[in-house]
């Protein structure tokens, strides 16, 4: 799937009655197959722009276009289930064991030929054998979230959209999750898109990073990563990228320097204090 995001724009209300801008002018294209990697300072708006792409948002201006094989170019007014979203927390279906929270989707939109082999296909992938009759509440917060990224993937998006839903992992789960992702989606071809706060995760997944930044937020800046599939961060070419990167991000995120107390009083003395009549 092709994403065209044109003049994209959003605003939320704030007290006083006069909206804040958080999105303005946001544009850049997404190929079929792409994998975006968003990143940005906290609060700039990355995972505002990543439920737009979802449909999940409203845009106050501008919009999301997109477009596939076979497919007349259409624009995105809510959701749909071509498009699959994996959150920062796991959001399991409580009733539902694990087996049954992967097929959800698609018994919802009853796509149920070779259901069972499929999700028992992903259960293995995910490294879940043994848990496939756990309850959520059964389960570790990785264990969680392999079911929720097995969910995505069942019924083959073509836009996987996710909001950084490796950061609660520890460091092992993180890595094999994160090896595993990379594999399906060279396999699949499918569009993927990951905000995160990470620039390391970032160069290690995505073949593009879209730096996001400013008040009201917009493109920044987007690299091509051109490194090859496996990456390790160990490797100078990845060591210089995501310096790259970083030292750009910096420059992005840079605020005006605080002026020192002895200074502000040093100009206060300057001034003589107003006469009173």
């Amino acid at each position: 799937m092709n994403v065209r995001i044109r003049n994209l724009g959003k605003s939320f209300p704030r007290s006083g009655g006069e909206d804040e801008a958080v999105l303005a002018d946001i544009n850049f294209d997404i190929a079929a197959g792409d994998f975006i990697a968003i990143v940005g300072e906290s609060g700039c708006g990355k995972s505002t722009l990543l439920k737009l792409l979802a449909g999940l948002e409203t845009a106050a201006t501008g919009e999301i276009l997109t477009e596939g094989r076979n497919r007349p170019t259409e624009r995105i007014v809510g959701p749909h289930p071509s498009r699959s979203m994996l959150f920062q927390q796991p959001s399991l279906l409580p009733w539902l064991d694990v087996h049954d929270n992967i097929a959800f989707g698609c018994r919802l939109r009853r796509e149920t030929a070779d259901l069972d082999y499929q999700v028992g296909q992903f259960i293995e992938m995910m490294g879940l054998c043994g848990c496939a009759r756990f309850f959520p509440a059964e389960l570790s917060v990785g264990q969680a979230q392999r079911v929720c990224l097995a969910r995505a993937l069942i019924g083959h998006p073509v836009l996987l959209l996710m909001d950084e839903p490796f950061s609660a992992l520890d460091t092992l789960t993180r890595t094999r999750l994160q090896e595993e992702l990379t594999n399906i989606w060279q396999s699949e071809q499918f569009t993927a898109v990951l905000v995160t706060h990470d620039i390391e995760e970032a160069v290690l997944l995505g073949n593009r990073v879209v730096l996001l930044g400013g008040r009201p937020t917009t493109v920044r800046d987007v690299f091509d990563i051109a490194l090859p599939y496996p990456r390790r961060i160990t490797d100078e070419a990845f060591f210089h990228t995501k310096r790259t990167i970083l030292a750009r991000f910096k420059e992005v995120v840079a605020r005006p320097k605080p002026i020192p107390m002895t200074e502000l009083i040093e100009n206060a003395a300057c001034h003589e204090p107003p006469q009173l009549s």
